[in-house]
């Protein structure tokens, strides 16, 4: 506490607590400086509350949780289940087991999910496509207990030029599986031998509990005898036919109006094979031809509707083509 004398007050100034006040005191005349009495004034003090165990516990699981959200983790359980997925899109896709090493597919990955590593394409061959296989059979195996099946028998070639013969069955519901393939390479394709791969099918069937109780081909004359074959089998009790949309199709061949398909072929070459042409035909907004094959029988009827549809605008280009040519 000081104090300070003017004329006639003496001011008192005191500090209490860091907190300073003063008040002016008046001095009588003749009279020595007294000390006045300094009121009393009342300092609040700060009360610091013990914070428990049980906030402090959850205050630190709150700061736990937010750092967690800017990090993301990938255990080994969720790795697994996401190597699989990517090993499924492989093949599901038919791509190249080399995509998952692939740099861009690599960090395409990484940006969808950090700090998560693909599998390698030896991982997919050799780990993953036996899984995957093993799991979808046994899948199947389950939705085809106990069903009557119709067995489906056809061959063609694949991308290598190999006889590939391939079994599938449909149920009651149109829900259709792969039974087996059988490369054929080397082996004649008589009603004898498409027999016995028949047989090998409807053996494979009652390993998945299911009966096979109707077989279904194309009207080729050595599978028209081997359905006959299989007939005689009594013990197999089953329902054979041709396929009825292979019975179309060769009907409809039968009514085909002579060189009305191989002019409507020549122009559709034609327009795929002349650049200019082909150009002009696209500016123009000309819907996209449709060359037929015999081995896919909607594609004749898709090529004539379109052919029809478009016959105005490869008119109005085949007379542009003449005059400048004659020109």
């Amino acid at each position: 506490m000081k104090k300070r004398y003017f004329d006639n007050t003496v001011e008192v100034v005191s500090y209490q607590l860091g907190v300073s006040f003063s008040e002016s005191v008046p001095i009588a005349s003749n009279s020595t400086p007294l000390t006045p009495k300094v009121p009393q004034r009342s300092v609040a003090t700060p009360v610091l509350q013990k914070e428990s165990p049980t906030s402090a516990t959850s205050s630190s699981k709150r700061k736990a949780t937010t750092l967690d959200t800017f990090v993301t983790k990938t255990t080994s359980y969720e790795k697994a289940n996401l190597d699989e997925e990517v090993a499924k899109m492989v093949f599901a896709t038919n791509s190249s087991f080399r995509l998952v090493e692939h740099p861009q597919f690599r960090e395409m990955v990484g940006k969808l999910r950090p700090g998560y590593t693909p599998p390698t394409r030896k991982e997919i061959a050799d780990k993953f496509l036996p899984m995957v296989y093993e799991k979808e059979y046994a899948k199947c195996a389950t939705e085809l207990k106990d069903e009557i099946v119709c067995l489906s028998l056809d061959g063609w070639s694949n991308i290598h030029n190999e006889p590939i013969i391939c079994v599938t069955v449909t149920t009651s519901n149109g829900h259709m599986y792969l039974v087996d393939t059988i490369d054929t390479s080397g082996q004649p394709h008589t009603a004898e031998y498409l027999e016995e791969l028949s047989k090998s099918a409807i053996q494979k069937c009652k390993e998945l509990d299911c009966h096979v109780g109707s077989v279904v081909t194309d009207n080729a004359a050595n599978v028209n005898k081997m359905r006959k074959l299989l007939e005689q089998e009594n013990e197999l009790k089953l329902v054979t036919y041709g396929c009825t949309a292979h019975i179309l199709n060769l009907l409809a061949h039968d009514l085909e109006i002579g060189n009305i398909k191989e002019h409507v072929v020549y122009i559709v070459k034609y327009f795929r094979n002349n650049h200019y042409a082909s150009a002009r035909y696209r500016q123009e907004g000309g819907q996209r031809l449709v060359m037929p094959q015999d081995t896919r029988w909607n594609t004749m009827c898709n090529c004539l509707k379109i052919y029809i549809k478009n016959w105005p605008t490869l008119m109005k280009i085949c007379e542009k083509l003449e005059k400048r040519y004659l020109t």
